[in-house]
């Protein structure tokens, strides 16, 4: 019966009986459950009944057309999760510059103010300072020197070498001579 979701519906109790397999009477007390339990609305009449259903249909017909919508959000939303979780666990790339890259920008460079970015200078400059050590090292094995020899020696200034030559005397690791030259202990 088309409708029947829409607006009361005469149908034909005789041949639903006759489909369904039961007698007359069994089937209007079950349409009067039904109507107790407010899943349709039966009313019945000497020749003619009509029900009309209250609950909303949910099978493939109803929910059918929107199933691609759905899937289409469903979709979606994994896409954004899953590039969230990958900005949230990308230690690599500059924070800023994922963002403007996800927005479609794509000529920018590291801003050099993120987590990433401090992260990356810190271990920069951590690595560096460790060279500049080793370097001092190196050069005061072959002979001992002072920190101008050193700088010129090194190419670094003279700030940076006498910066390294503090913290080498602080750690015990090299000494100042009375001919204010270091050397190594």
């Amino acid at each position: 019966y088309g409708g029947v979701f829409e607006a009361p519906v005469s149908i034909n109790l005789v041949q639903i009986v006759n489909k369904a397999g039961m007698i007359g009477s069994q089937a209007k007390m079950l349409l009067n459950e039904l109507h107790q339990r407010e899943v349709l609305s039966f009313e019945f009449a000497n020749n003619d009944a009509t029900i009309t259903f209250l609950v909303p249909r949910e099978d493939n017909h109803t929910i059918s057309p929107i199933v691609p919508y759905i899937n289409s959000q469903s979709e979606r939303k994994q896409r954004q999760i899953t590039k969230f979780l990958s900005y949230i666990k990308n230690d690599d790339t500059c924070k800023m510059l994922q963002l403007l890259r996800y927005f479609g920008e794509s000529d920018v460079d590291d801003c050099g103010m993120c987590s990433v970015c401090m992260s990356n200078s810190e271990d920069n400059q951590k690595n560096s300072i460790k060279d500049i050590k080793e370097a001092v090292f190196l050069q005061l094995k072959n002979k001992d020197c002072n920190s101008k020899e050193l700088a010129e020696a090194l190419n670094l200034s003279r700030t940076v070498v006498i910066e390294t030559l503090k913290y080498l005397l602080k750690e015990e690791l090299i000494i100042r001579t009375p001919e204010h030259t270091y050397k190594i202990l």
